[in-house]
C-alpha cells in the first residue's frame, strides 16, 4: 500500500524511460495550473468564496473560471445556488420580523473575510418565548446555512423548511446547518432565538452574531462555500479543469494519468456520477467513482468497478491506456488489470477533471506519462 508520504514524493526516482509532460504541484509558494509544456483551462460561471485562505485563514472571493486554491489543495466543487437574497444584509425586506422584536446592527463584528461584515441579531423585547428572522425562498429549501458567534447567548436556532437546529454558539466563528426533511411545503429559512428544553425564555437583549446566509435546494453533506446575493438568486456551476498535452494522444498511443485526489463528498443519487477524469475527445467519461467510493473505468457500453476510496483521506490514483486497454490502480494496488475499453474509447487528446455532476473533492500533483504503466511502475507515478 503506498503511503501518503509517498504520493508523490519528488525523492522517488521515475522508472526507466519515463518523461514527466506535465507537472502540477499544489504549494504555497508556486503558481497552479501552470505547467512546462502544456496549458490549462479552469471553468466555473460565477464568482465563489474559498472555504479557507491558506495565509490568512479567512474566506475570500475568486473570480469566475479561477481555480481555487486551499490548504489541501485544489477544490473541484459540484454546481449551487444560494437562494436566500440579500444573503449579508439582514436590514433587507427580503428578511422579514414576524414577532416583531428583533433588531439588527450591520457592520458590528469583524468576520471569516477578514472584514466589518457581520450583523448583530438582538431581541429587543423581553419575555418571549421566540425571537427571529425569516426569509421565504419560494422554493422549498433542503439546505440553509449560516456563519454565527456567540454574543450573550449560547445557542442560535436554524430553522430550514419544516426543521428546526439549535446550535450552540463559541467565541469563534462556525457555520452552522440546517437540512430540511421537505415532508411539506414550507419555502422559508429562518435565523434567531427559541426556547430549547428547559432553557429560559429569550428576555431583551439577547444577541449573537450572524453572516453570509445561504439556502440550497440540494443537500449536500459537505460545505459547499458561499455564494453572495443581492436581489437575485446566484448560481455557480461545477467546475472542471481542462489539461492540455501533447502526450494523451490518438486511439493508438500509450499513455498515464496520475493524481492525488481527496473525496469530500460521494453522491449516491446516480451510481455513477462522481467523475474525477474525463476526456475531451473520444469517450465522454473515463474513470467515474460511485456512490459507494469504488472506482469505475468506462469500457465502452458498461463500467467495470472495484477499489475503494475512502472519504476524507487522501488517494493515489493512476489511470493508464494503450489504445485497447485500461487498467487503474489505487494507492500502488492494481484494483482494474487490463480491460478492453470498448470501439472507440481510446481517443483521448486532452483530459477533464470535473464534469458537471455533484462531486466534491480536492486535487493535487496531476501528472501525465507517454507510457503505459505496468504494475510494478504505477507506485512511482
Amino acid at each position: 500500500m503506498l503511503t501518503l508520504d509517498l504520493m508523490k514524493n519528488d525523492d522517488v526516482p521515475l522508472p526507466s524511460g519515463y518523461g514527466i509532460v506535465m507537472y502540477a504541484p499544489i504549494k504555497e509558494d508556486m503558481t497552479p495550473l501552470v505547467y512546462a509544456n502544456s496549458s490549462t483551462a479552469h471553468v466555473r460561471a460565477g464568482s465563489a468564496s474559498t472555504r479557507e485562505d491558506r495565509i490568512t485563514g479567512y474566506i475570500t472571493d475568486t473570480a469566475a473560471n479561477t481555480a481555487r486554491i486551499e490548504s489541501d489543495g485544489l477544490l473541484m466543487e459540484p454546481p449551487s445556488t444560494n437562494y436566500a437574497l440579500h444573503s449579508n444584509d439582514f436590514e433587507n425586506a427580503a428578511w422579514t420580523d414576524p414577532a416583531g422584536n428583533i433588531t439588527i446592527t450591520p457592520a458590528a463584528q469583524i468576520c471569516v473575510d477578514g472584514l466589518l461584515s457581520a450583523s448583530k441579531i438582538e431581541c429587543d423585547i423581553g419575555s418571549f418565548p421566540y425571537a427571529y428572522l425569516e426569509q421565504d425562498i419560494g422554493i422549498v429549501p433542503k439546505r440553509f446555512s449560516i456563519w454565527a458567534k456567540r454574543g450573550n447567548r449560547d445557542s442560535l436556532a436554524v430553522a430550514c423548511s419544516d426543521q428546526i437546529t439549535f446550535v450552540q454558539l463559541t467565541d469563534q466563528w462556525q457555520r452552522v446547518y440546517c437540512a430540511g426533511l421537505n415532508t411539506d411545503s414550507d419555502t422559508t429559512v429562518k435565523i434567531g432565538f427559541a426556547i430549547e428544553g428547559d432553557e429560559e425564555e429569550i428576555v431583551a437583549g439577547t444577541y449573537a452574531y450572524i453572516a453570509f446566509a445561504q439556502a440550497e435546494t440540494l443537500f449536500y453533506d459537505a460545505d459547499t462555500t458561499y455564494i453572495p446575493t443581492t436581489i437575485a438568486a446566484v448560481g455557480r456551476t461545477a467546475e472542471v479543469s481542462t489539461f492540455h498535452t501533447d502526450n494523451i494522444h490518438a486511439a493508438t498511443g500509450n499513455w498515464a494519468v496520475a493524481l492525488n485526489v481527496k473525496f469530500d463528498r460521494f453522491d449516491d443519487a446516480d451510481p455513477n456520477n462522481n467523475i474525477f477524469f474525463r476526456s475531451e475527445s473520444g469517450i465522454s467519461r473515463l474513470l467515474y467513482c460511485n456512490g459507494s467510493g469504488e472506482l469505475g473505468v468506462n469500457v465502452g457500453s458498461s463500467f467495470v468497478y472495484a477499489g475503494q476510496l475512502i472519504l476524507g483521506e487522501w488517494h493515489r490514483v493512476v489511470l493508464t491506456g494503450n489504445g485497447t486497454n485500461y487498467r487503474a490502480f489505487l494507492d500502488g494496488d492494481e484494483v482494474i488489470p487490463a480491460t478492453a475499453h470498448g470501439a472507440g474509447a481510446g481517443a483521448v487528446t486532452n483530459f477533464q477533471i470535473g464534469a458537471g455532476r455533484n462531486h466534491m473533492f480536492h486535487l493535487k500533483n496531476v501528472r501525465t506519462y507517454s507510457h503505459y504503466a505496468s504494475s510494478s511502475d504505477a507506485i512511482y507515478l
